[in-house]
């Protein structure tokens, strides 16, 4: 196998990704300037994940539209530990899923805005995007985490990684319930957290914007230069980590390239 780091020049760019430390507070890179966004469905990803602290330490915090509804009702179900403790900054979107009750609970108990925009050529994901990035002038942020699903319909999970690739400039984390995907950007990449107890056991690398040729270093199952990932031949699904396990896995890519990685199994749920 190449040595990647040597593959690349010294004007090649590099990216150091670190998926995991938000949900380890501790962590010598955990993230100091961050966001949140919760969309429709999410449920299942922030029952599993989203605590008081990730909650409280995020700069900015936002629901996209139906996503309200499940915030609202993650504050009932523990009403006496959550209620106060998981207010949104805004909510927006074209609004025609927030439920009358959400948004009565909202606007008459914390004062929340609701952003209404009709535009129907953007989803509620890109609305909220495009309000964080004004917002980000003024407070600008390192990474957003996305609380989501892909266990639902097919053509809304296919929505939320097409966003990926709409705002590549933007280090956007999509979480759910099982696992952490990002796009990975044309350069060298270095995927850390892989030794993270929270890390699970299987990766992938899907090329949804077309064919391309990455090399890979710290996967059992590694890419060369005579592989192409494609949706026609390979892609690299159910991969895992070599053994033992690298401090981080890196990706030589020319192209963007979604990775995914799940969470450890044995993590349990401290809510």
């Amino acid at each position: 196998m190449l040595d990647l780091q040597q593959s690349f020049t010294h004007e090649k760019p590099l990216f150091d990704h670190y998926p995991l430390n938000i949900f380890n507070r501790n962590a010598r890179d955990s993230p100091a300037a961050y966001g949140l966004i919760v969309l429709n469905y999410s449920k299942s990803s922030i029952d599993k994940w989203l605590t008081e602290s990730i909650w409280s330490g995020a700069r900015i915090r936002a629901c996209a539209d139906g996503g309200s509804n499940e915030l609202h009702q993650f504050t009932l179900d523990k009403t006496e530990t959550r209620l106060g403790h998981f207010t949104p900054n805004f909510i927006i979107g074209d609004l025609d899923s927030v439920k009358p009750e959400t948004r009565q609970f909202y606007e008459q108990k914390f004062n929340v805005p609701f952003i209404e925009m009709k535009d129907q050529d953007t989803t509620d994901f890109t609305k909220c995007l495009e309000e964080f990035q004004k917002k980000m002038d003024a407070e600008p942020l390192e990474h957003i985490y996305v609380f989501c699903t892909f266990a639902g319909r097919f053509d809304q999970a296919m929505s939320i990684i097409h966003t990926l690739y709409l705002y590549p400039k933007l280090n956007i984390f999509l979480v759910s319930d099982q696992d952490v995907t990002f796009l990975l950007k044309p350069g060298l990449n270095r995927i850390h957290g892989i030794q993270s107890p929270m890390c699970g056991t299987y990766c992938g690398l899907i090329p949804f914007a077309g064919p391309v040729k990455a090399l890979t270093n710290g996967l059992q199952w590694n890419l060369d230069e005579k592989m192409e990932l494609n949706y026609n031949t390979l892609i690299s699904t159910s991969n895992a980590y070599s053994e033992p396990k690298n401090e981080f896995v890196t990706v030589n890519t020319p192209e963007s390239l979604v990775w995914s990685m799940t969470f450890a199994e044995t993590v349990q749920d401290d809510q």
